[in-house]
């Protein structure tokens, strides 16, 4: 078992990982297309971004970035790549009403929820995704603990990330067991209950 940096040749796998870590959640219902493309920003343009693999296979990911306002602009750079769920989406108006929303909240820099601007010079630890099957093997733990020793390495003392905070309780209960405490309660979209978590190193 080996966590590694994360090579654009591990998009696929990180892809599939994520596919089958969060059904039913907002960006895996914009396809594979855009979750490759997505992915790929964070390889291609050095932001944090670590595979777990064994025996040949990846079994689960981490990324994040020390600066959202520099990815936000590199999401930016890739207008192209939202033309795909838009497109494959138009004749579903709640989705599309959604992407609309998020893709302005980018190109127009602003976030999905104002609150947050607090973290704007924070490290975002954005997400760990580990394959259902291989769930309770210490596998999220390693990769938490590969990203915070970059961050250290990198000067960073301080992690913050956000997370669904109703009928979430193996993430909340996994990010507290990790040192995480919730720092901010807010609201995104129509009424969906969001916690922001933080960590000082």
């Amino acid at each position: 078992m080996e966590v590694k940096k994360a090579e654009l040749s591990n998009l696929d796998d990180i892809v599939k990982v994520h596919l089958h870590s969060f059904p039913g959640f907002f960006l895996t219902s914009l396809g594979y297309k855009f979750l490759f493309q997505y992915y790929k920003i964070y390889i291609q343009n050095g932001h944090i971004a670590f595979v777990l693999e064994d025996k040949g296979l990846i079994e689960g990911f981490v990324v994040g970035t020390n600066s959202s306002e520099r990815f936000y602009k590199d999401l930016k750079s890739n207008i192209l790549f939202f033309l795909v769920p838009v497109l494959s989406n138009l004749f579903n108006p709640k989705l599309l009403t959604k992407i609309f929303n998020r893709a302005c909240s980018i190109f127009f820099k602003k976030r999905v929820n104002n609150e947050l601007e607090k973290y704007v010079d924070q490290n975002e630890l954005t997400s760990i995704g580990v394959m259902p099957t291989d769930q309770n093997k210490g596998i999220g733990t390693l990769l938490l603990s590969t990203y915070e020793d970059y961050c250290l390495t990198n000067n960073v003392n301080s992690i913050y990330l956000t997370t669904d905070a109703d009928n979430n309780e193996p993430a909340l209960n996994f990010y507290k067991k990790n040192g995480f405490k919730v720092d901010l309660r807010f609201y995104q979209g129509k009424g969906r209950k969001m916690f922001s978590l933080t960590k000082k190193l």
